[in-house]
């Protein structure tokens, strides 16, 4: 299993805080081409050219990291400031 947390903008997108899926392990990748598949809304919201960070067990990752099972992600959207 995996717990994934969508945070900020990414939450209000999908419209899901959170959420637990069936997870054997896989790379961040693969994480984001499982819920990219789920629809439109997700493969767009999700699309490369959005570039959002990923934590892996409260650890920011910047590369195509492992993803063990029974894990937390957090998906965090980019972050804009002034």
């Amino acid at each position: 299993m995996l717990k994934i947390i969508y945070m900020a903008k990414l939450k209000e997108q999908l419209s899901i805080a959170e959420e637990t899926i069936e997870w054997h392990g896989g790379t961040r990748d693969e994480l984001i081409q499982l819920l990219r598949s789920r629809n439109q809304l997700w493969h767009e919201t999700l699309a490369p050219e959005n570039v959002y960070k990923i934590a892996i067990n409260n650890s920011i990752v910047h590369q195509n990291a492992h993803i063990p099972e029974n894990a937390e992600v957090a998906l965090l959207p980019p972050v804009t400031g002034g």
